[in-house]
C-alpha cells in the first residue's frame, strides 16, 4: 500500500492536475470489462513510464462501462434465508419529527408490508440509554446505542431519520451477506463510506466495531474532523488495515490538521487508497461498491427512481422543493399504509427507465472518480 501512495504522490508532483485529470475525460469509452480496478502499481509501470499518454492507456477506471457492468444495485446473489430483521432509527427527541415525517411514515409502513420490526428511538427519553452511552456529540452516540440495539435481531438495517422508502419492492435480504457481521456501501456523490445506514449482525464484533466509533470521541483531534462520517474512515482503516502504519499516520496528519470540508476530503480520499480495491474482508465488514447498496441520495436523479433503486437520502421537508420533490402521487397515504403496496404510488414522471437513471448516475460516478484522484495528489503536501 506505501507503494501505491508513493505512485500517487510521484504523479502529483511530475503530473499537473490538468494533466492528470485527462484520464478521465476519454471520449472513448472503454466497454470491455476491467481486469482489476486497482490503482496501477509499482511493478506494473517503471517511473520511465509514468507518461500521462501511458497512463491514460492504462485507465484508471473504465468510465461508463463501469456503472453498465454493474447494473446499479442488482444483487450479486440471492439470499433465501430467513431472518429476524429490525429497521432503527436514532434521533434525539421528538422536535424532528415534522422534519422526517415523510421518510418516518415510509419507513413504518414498509416495514408493516415486509413483515420487520420498525425501531424508532429517542435517546433523550431514556435514561438506560443516556447511561450507557454519555457520549456529548450526538451523531457518534447513536452508533453506541445501535451497538445494544442490533441484539435484538439477526440482523438490523440502521438508517438516518430522513432516509424514506422510493421502492418498496425491495427486501433487506438481497443485501445480507453472511460471510461479514457488518456491510456498509460507498455514497455515490463523493468517494465517502456512507455512516448513515448500515447492516449490522447480531454479533460481538459488530458490536465491538460500533462501540469503537462512538469512543473515538474520546479522542477526538482539534480539527474538522465530520463528526462520525469522517470518523469512520479512520476506524474502517484501523480494523480492516492494522499493519499500514506509516500509511495510516499519512491519513492521521491529514485530519488532525483538517480546517474545511476540502481538507476533510482528502483525508478520506487517502483512507480508500489505504484501504484499496479491496472490498471484503471476512469475519469483519463487506464494503459495497458505488451504486450497489440500498440507499443512495436521492437529489442525483431529480428524485426519480428506477426498479432497481430502493431507498433514498434526503428527506427532510424543510428541504423540500429545492433539493428533493415530493415523488409520491398521494404522500398522507404513507402514515395509513392501508392500501397495501400502492401507498407508495408515484407521481407520473417519477419512475424512470433504468437506462436513464443509469445514464445520470454514470456521468457523476465519472466526475467523482476524476475528483478522488485530484484530492489524492494534494496528499503530497504533508506527505
Amino acid at each position: 500500500m506505501l507503494a501505491t501512495l508513493t505512485l500517487l504522490l510521484y504523479i502529483s508532483q511530475s503530473t499537473s492536475i490538468a494533466d492528470f485529470a485527462k484520464l478521465f475525460n476519454d471520449s472513448t469509452v472503454n466497454t470491455t470489462k476491467p481486469a482489476n480496478r486497482s490503482v496501477v502499481s509499482t511493478t506494473q509501470l517503471t517511473t520511465t513510464q509514468l507518461s500521462t499518454t501511458q497512463l491514460s492507456t492504462t485507465r484508471f477506471v473504465s468510465q461508463c462501462s463501469l456503472i453498465k457492468e454493474f447494473r446499479l444495485n442488482v444483487s450479486s446473489h440471492q439470499n433465501t434465508k430467513t431472518y429476524n430483521i429490525g429497521i432503527l432509527v436514532i434521533v434525539d427527541n421528538h422536535n424532528t419529527d415534522k422534519d422526517y415525517k415523510i421518510a418516518t411514515d415510509s419507513l413504518i409502513c414498509y416495514a408493516r408490508l415486509q413483515n420487520y420490526t420498525m425501531e424508532h428511538v429517542y435517546i433523550d427519553e431514556n435514561a438506560d440509554l443516556i447511561k450507557m452511552c454519555p457520549h456529548k456529540d450526538k451523531m457518534l452516540r447513536r452508533h453506541c446505542v445501535a451497538a445494544h440495539y442490533i441484539k435484538k435481531h439477526d440482523w438490523t438495517l440502521f438508517v438516518d431519520a430522513d432516509i424514506g422508502v422510493i421502492n418498496p419492492n425491495h427486501r433487506i435480504e438481497e443485501y445480507i451477506d453472511d460471510t461479514v457481521p457488518l456491510i456498509f456501501y460507498d455514497r455515490f456523490y463523493n468517494w465517502e463510506v456512507a455512516a448513515g445506514s448500515y447492516l449490522a449482525k447480531n454479533s460481538e464484533y459488530a458490536s465491538y466495531f460500533l462501540n469503537e466509533w462512538a469512543n473515538f470521541e474520546y479522542r477526538l483531534p482539534n480539527s474538522f474532523h465530520g463528526t462520525d462520517n469522517g470518523l469512520l474512515h479512520m476506524i474502517l482503516i484501523e480494523q480492516l488495515a492494522p499493519f499500514a502504519v506509516i500509511e495510516r499516520g499519512i491519513c492521521q496528519r491529514w485530519l488532525n490538521n483538517s480546517k474545511s470540508y476540502d481538507d476533510l476530503f482528502v483525508f478520506q480520499a487517502c483512507t480508500r487508497m489505504v484501504l484499496g480495491a479491496n472490498r471484503h474482508w471476512p469475519g469483519k465488514l463487506k464494503l459495497l461498491g458505488k451504486g450497489k447498496a440500498w440507499s443512495r441520495d436521492g437529489w442525483i436523479t431529480g428524485t426519480k427512481y428506477c426498479a432497481h433503486d430502493f431507498l433514498f437520502h434526503g428527506w427532510k421537508l424543510s428541504k423540500l422543493g429545492g433539493e428533493w420533490h415530493m415523488p409520491f402521487a398521494n404522500p398522507d397515504d404513507l402514515a395509513k399504509c392501508d392500501k397495501g403496496f400502492a401507498t407508495f404510488t408515484t407521481k407520473p414522471g417519477v419512475l424512470a427507465s433504468v437506462d436513464e437513471i443509469e445514464d445520470i448516475m454514470c456521468r457523476k460516478y465519472v466526475d467523482v472518480e476524476r475528483n478522488l484522484f485530484q484530492n489524492v495528489g494534494r496528499l503530497g503536501q504533508k506527505f
